[in-house]
This record gives C-alpha cells, structure tokens and sequence, in this order.
C-alpha cells in the first residue's frame, strides 16, 4: 500500500522543497494546533504522538513526519502528514486530545504512543485500555489505523518490558491493525 511505501525507512533523502511546507514538529498550544488542523480540509494521514514523532532535538526537516511527508510527496498521493504529537505525552494524553485530532478528512492515523507511558512505568492494563480505545474510535469513523510499538527500558526489568513490547503486538493483532514494531 501507498502508506506503507510512504513508511519506508530507506527514505532518508527529502525532497527539500516540500518539507516545512506542512504542519511543523514545533510543540505548539492545543488552540494553535486546532487553528492549524482547520486550515488544512484535504485527505490526511494524523500521527498521534509523543516527542518521538514531535522530532525532539531534531530539525524539522529530520522529525518523522517531514520524512513521511517528503515520501507520501514523492509517491504523488494527495495526502497531507498532520503530527499531533505532544513531548511527553502518554497514552491518555494522546486519548484526552484525539476527538479535535481526527477532525477533517483524516484517512489513516498513526498511533505512536505509549513510551511515555514505559518511562513512568505506569500500569500496562491502563495503556492498553486506552490504546484500544484511541483504536476503536478511529476505526469507527472508517479510519484506517497504523499501531507503532514503543520499547520501556530495562531498568523496568524483563518481565515487564516483555509485556510492555507485547501489548502493542496485541492490539494490532486483535484488531487486525497494521504495525511496526517500533517508530
């Protein structure tokens, strides 16, 4: 599929003259990211995440979804790559934020969160629980919905990284979600 192909991680040469020209990874205020999602009315691809997908210490034109955005681009699809990414953002942040977040024409999201969520070593049954309901409001408006695996540090130990990683294969799985094991 285009999206995908738009994913490929051997994607690491842009095309300048479209990035920045979207929505920047800059953290902006809830009322500044909701004027933003209003301007654009095109099809969308939302990615729903943390400052992993917000390009923390990156460029613009390094941060994700520049990268998603020159590769969807490239592949001529009529998409616009809109992040709604957070740093330090949880599972229920990402959860509390997703209604004006699907607003528009969103056709696929990328949930990328979670890793958050391992850093606080906050109980996996309340990250799951709030992962699938991200998932079943999204796909209940006929979205399409990509799950990115997050990884918890070991200092957690193994059991619980082991289940932490498990959790996101669960979801996709359960749900017949497409994946990547991590962003």
């Amino acid at each position: 599929s285009i999206f995908f192909a738009a994913c490929d991680s051997t994607a690491r040469d842009p095309d300048e003259s479209q990035l920045g020209r979207r929505f920047g990874r800059d953290e902006l205020t809830a009322s500044a990211e909701r004027e933003s999602f209003a301007e654009n009315t095109g099809p969308r691809i939302v990615i729903l995440g943390d400052s992993l997908t917000a390009g923390l210490g990156l460029t613009t034109e390094e941060a994700y979804p520049s990268r998603l955005q020159a590769r969807v681009d490239r592949l001529g699809a009529d998409l616009d790559v809109v992040p709604a990414a957070v740093s330090g953002d949880t599972t229920a942040g990402g959860l509390s934020r997703l209604q004006w977040a699907l607003e528009g024409d969103v056709r696929w999201l990328v949930v990328a969160l979670g890793g958050n969520d391992g850093l606080r070593g906050l109980p996996l049954g309340q990250m799951k629980a709030n992962l699938e309901e991200i998932v079943e409001n999204a796909t209940m408006q006929g979205i399409d919905v990509l799950i990115a695996g997050m990884e918890a540090p070991p200092n957690f130990g193994e059991a619980y990284t082991d289940a932490f990683r498990q959790v996101f294969r669960d979801i996709a799985e359960e749900r017949g979600l497409a994946f990547v094991p991590f962003l």
